[in-house]
C-alpha cells in the first residue's frame, strides 16, 4: 500500500476530528501504522467479571476456543499471542502463532496498538499500579489503564481461530483526555503482498497464508472503537464475507463476551480462598481445558477427545482424562460430552472393540481400559437425553461382550488388559516399562510397573488380576445393569446385575488378605498375592466392591502421610511399603497420577465419606497449585514429593484439580 493508500484508510476509520492528517516517519515496507481517533469522553464501563484476575505466564495458557472451532485447520491449534503477558510489559501486541509450524507465524501480520495524545505515544496498556487485568480467560481479555492521565481500557474476543474482535474505550475520569486524542495500530509482515482497501472499507493485505483483514465498525458510544481483524482468508470473496459478518458481530459485542464468558467463567471453581496466583492458574486450567485441535478427519464434531492435541503434538485422543473431563463438561456444555463418546463409539470395530484412542485419521487397533461407561451414565442421569442412551447402550454391551471373549485369558470371566500375543504397548501403555527383562534385576527392578515387577510376571499385564481392572469391569456391568434397566431391556439388566455381584463376591475372596486388610495383585497362574499395597484398593471403593467393614483401614491408609496422603496423593505404591523404591519412573511407585486422586475421592463419596473428601481435596489442590505456581506448566503426573513429572500436558491434571475446586465450592455454598 502507498502513502496515499495509508491516508486513505486512516479517514476511512476516523470517528472524531481534530487528528493529525499525517503521520511521523515513511513506514517501511514490512510496516504499516494507522490512526483511529476517538471522541475522549465516556462513561466508566463495569467490569466484565466479578474479580480480577492477574496474567502470568505465557498467553496461550490462557486461551482456549469456545465453542470449538470445526474449521480450524491443520497443522495443528493456532493460536493468539497477546502481549502484555505479565503486568509491566508494556503496549497491546497481538500475533498469530501455528503450533508445530513456527515458519508460518512470519507471514502472519503482527498488530500493535498505542494511544496517540498530542503528536505523542503511549502504550495502550502500561501495566503497574495503575493498570488492570480485569479478565483473562478463554477467549477474552480485558485490560484497563489509567496511565497517562487517561483512563481507557482494550476488550479482545477471539470468535474464531481466524476472527479477533476489539473494542478500545476512553473513559470519563483519570483526567481529561486531549482533544487529539487517538488509538494508533501498527502492523508488521513479512513476504507480503500490497494491501489494498476494498469498497467496504475494510483493508486487506494478501500473502502466501491468504487474506488478512481490518475493519471497523460504527460505534453509537462515545469514545468507542470497534473494529476486527481477520487472518488467513482463503479467497477475496471469503475476504468479503468475513468483512459483514465481523461487523454483525461487533455490533453484538456484549452478547458475544457474555457467551463467551458463561463458558470460560472461573465462579464456579472460586470458593472465596483463593490468591491471586491461584485464581489465574485455575483460570490457565479451564482455558487449556477448551483448548482445541479441529482437524478434521475421524473426529467430527467439537469433543474432548481432542485436547491431548497441542501438548502432545503427535495425537488427538486418549482415555486417561475421560473420567474427570465428563464431569467438567456436564455443567458447561454436555453436547461436547456426547461428541466425545461418538467419536469412539463410531470406531467401533464389527467384533465389538471400542479402540482405546482416536485420532484426526486414524484409530488405535486395541482396547486398554474399560471405563467410559461411568461417563455415559452421568451424562444420561444430567441430561436425560434417551435417544443417546438407545445409541450407546447397545455398542457398550457389545463391547463388554469382546472383552469376555478376547480379554479372558483364564477363562474365569475376570477380564485382563492386553494379552499374551500383543507388544507391551499395545497391551497397555500404562504397565509398559523400559527393561521387562528380569534377568538385568537392577534395569527391571528400576523401570517395571510395581503391580508386574516380579520375575514370573515380567511386566505382562495380562499375567496378573489387577484390582484397578476389575473394578472397571465391574463398573462396566454397574452401569451397564442400570442403562438397560433405563430402556427397559431388563433381560439385560439382569444379566449385569448378575455379573456385578458375581464380580464383587470375586474380588473379596481373591484380592482381599485378612491379615494385613488390603486388596492385592494376584498372579493368575498360582494365585499367589503380590503383597505390596498399592493405591489399586481405591479403584475397588470407586467401583463400590469393598464391603462397609473392610473400608475404615483403606481410608485411614489414603490420609495417613507415611502411606497414601503424601504431598501430593495417591502414588501407585504406599509409601512405607518394604517394596517402594523412589526411583522408578512414570507408572513408578512414587508416581501421583491425577487420575487416581480422582478415583479415591470418588471412592470416598461412594462411601459417604463427604467431610473426608473435602479433606483430600483441599491437600491436592493446594499442593498442585504450589506446583504450577513454581512450574507455570501444567504436569501429566506428580511425584508423591510434590514435583511435577512427565510431559507439560493438561490432561487430567488439570481438570482434577478443576473439579475438586467445584465440590469444594458447592460444599462450602450448602
Amino acid at each position: 500500500m502507498d502513502r496515499a493508500g495509508i491516508k486513505d484508510y486512516e479517514r476511512l476509520c476516523r470517528l472524531a476530528p481534530g487528528l493529525p492528517e499525517t503521520l511521523p516517519g515513511a513506514p517501511s515496507p514490512q510496516s504499516r501504522r494507522w490512526t483511529f481517533g476517538l471522541i475522549p469522553f465516556c462513561v466508566p464501563s463495569s467490569s466484565p467479571s466479578a474479580r480480577d484476575v492477574d496474567a502470568l505466564g505465557p498467553t496461550s495458557w490462557f486461551q482456549g476456543m469456545w465453542p470449538t472451532d470445526p474449521s480450524m485447520p491443520e497443522p495443528k491449534f493456532p493460536h493468539f499471542e497477546i502481549d502484555p503477558v505479565c503486568v509491566g510489559d508494556p503496549g497491546v501486541r497481538i500475533r498469530k502463532a501455528t503450533y508445530n509450524d513456527p515458519s508460518r507465524q512470519a507471514q502472519a501480520p503482527v498488530f500493535e496498538f498505542a494511544l496517540k495524545q498530542d503528536d505523542r505515544e503511549h502504550p495502550l496498556y502500561r501495566g503497574g499500579p495503575s493498570a488492570r487485568i480485569r479478565y483473562r480467560t478463554g477467549n477474552l481479555l480485558h485490560l484497563h489503564d489509567d496511565a497517562h492521565g487517561l483512563s481507557h481500557s482494550f476488550e479482545l474476543i477471539v470468535h474464531t481461530h481466524q476472527l479477533l474482535l476489539i473494542r478500545i474505550r476512553l473513559h470519563a475520569g483519570g483526567g481529561t483526555p486531549s482533544s487529539r486524542t487517538a488509538v494508533t495500530m501498527s502492523a508488521r509482515f513479512e513476504a507480503a503482498h500490497a494491501g489494498v482497501t476494498g469498497e467496504d472499507g475494510a483493508w486487506r493485505l494478501h500473502n502466501e497464508r491468504g487474506w488478512h483483514v481490518v475493519a471497523t465498525c460504527a460505534s453509537e458510544a462515545p469514545g468507542e472503537l470497534l473494529l476486527a481483524i481477520a487472518y488467513d482468508i482463503p479467497t477475496a470473496l471469503d475476504a468479503e464475507v468475513i468483512v459483514k459478518y465481523a461487523r454483525r458481530k461487533l455490533a453484538q459485542f456484549d452478547a458475544c463476551w457474555s457467551e463467551l464468558a458463561a463458558c470460560h467463567s472461573l465462579e464456579p471453581f472460586l470458593t472465596g480462598k483463593e490468591t491471586e496466583t491461584e485464581r489465574d492458574l485455575l483460570a490457565a486450567c479451564v482455558n487449556r481445558a477448551l483448548r482445541n485441535t479441529r482437524t478434521g478427519g475421524l473426529i467430527r464434531q467439537p469433543s474432548m477427545v481432542e485436547f491431548y492435541g497441542p501438548e502432545w503434538e503427535h495425537g488427538d485422543g486418549v482415555w486417561i482424562a475421560f473420567l474427570p473431563a465428563c464431569r467438567y463438561l456436564l455443567w458447561i456444555a454436555p453436547e461436547i460430552w456426547a461428541h466425545s463418546i461418538r467419536t469412539l463409539l463410531d470406531q467401533q470395530t464389527p467384533e465389538g472393540m471400542v479402540p482405546q484412542a482416536v485420532f484426526p485419521r486414524t484409530t488405535y487397533d486395541y482396547s486398554q481400559i474399560p471405563n467410559i461407561t461411568p461417563c455415559v451414565r452421568e451424562y444420561y442421569v444430567h441430561t436425560g437425553d434417551r435417544s443417546f442412551l438407545a445409541f450407546a447402550y447397545p455398542r457398550l454391551k457389545a463391547w463388554y461382550a469382546w472383552w469376555m471373549t478376547h480379554r479372558n485369558p483364564s477363562g474365569d470371566g475376570i477380564i485382563a488388559v492386553g494379552s499374551a500375543g500383543q507388544d507391551l504397548y499395545s497391551a497397555i501403555c500404562e504397565y509398559k516399562d523400559n527393561g521387562t527383562d528380569p534377568s538385568d534385576p537392577a534395569v527391571f527392578e528400576d523401570t517395571c510397573m510395581p503391580f508386574t515387577r516380579t520375575a514370573s510376571i515380567a511386566g505382562r499385564p495380562e499375567r496378573v488380576y489387577l484390582p484397578d481392572i476389575v473394578a472397571c469391569q465391574a463398573r462396566m456391568a454397574e452401569d451397564l445393569a442400570f442403562l438397560s434397566g433405563e430402556l427397559g431391556q431388563f433381560g439385560d439388566q439382569s444379566y449385569f446385575e448378575s455379573e456385578y455381584r458375581r464380580l464383587q463376591v470375586w474380588a473379596n475372596e481373591h484380592l482381599w488378605d485378612e491379615a494385613t486388610q488390603w486388596y492385592y495383585p494376584v498372579e493368575r497362574t498360582t494365585g499367589r498375592k503380590l503383597m505390596k499395597r498399592t493405591n489399586t484398593v481405591y479403584w475397588l471403593m470407586w467401583a463400590g466392591l469393598v464391603p462397609e467393614e473392610r473400608v475404615p483401614p483403606l481410608v485411614d491408609a489414603l490420609f495417613d502421610p507415611e502411606q497414601f496422603f503424601a504431598t501430593i496423593p495417591v502414588p501407585l505404591v504406599a509409601m512405607n511399603d518394604p517394596s517402594f523404591n523412589p526411583r522408578c519412573d512414570h507408572w513408578g511407585d512414587a508416581c501421583a497420577w491425577p487420575l487416581d486422586a480422582f478415583i479415591a475421592f470418588d471412592g470416598l463419596l461412594r462411601y459417604g465419606e463427604q467431610d473426608r473428601a473435602a479433606r483430600f481435596a483441599e491437600h491436592y489442590n493446594r499442593n498442585v497449585f504450589a506446583a504450577l505456581a513454581e512450574t507455570r506448566q501444567p504436569a501429566e503426573f506428580y511425584h508423591s514429593d510434590g514435583h511435577p513429572c512427565g510431559c507439560p500436558v493438561m490432561g487430567s491434571a488439570g481438570l482434577v484439580m478443576l473439579n475438586f475446586q467445584r465440590f469444594l465450592r458447592v460444599r462450602e455454598s450448602i
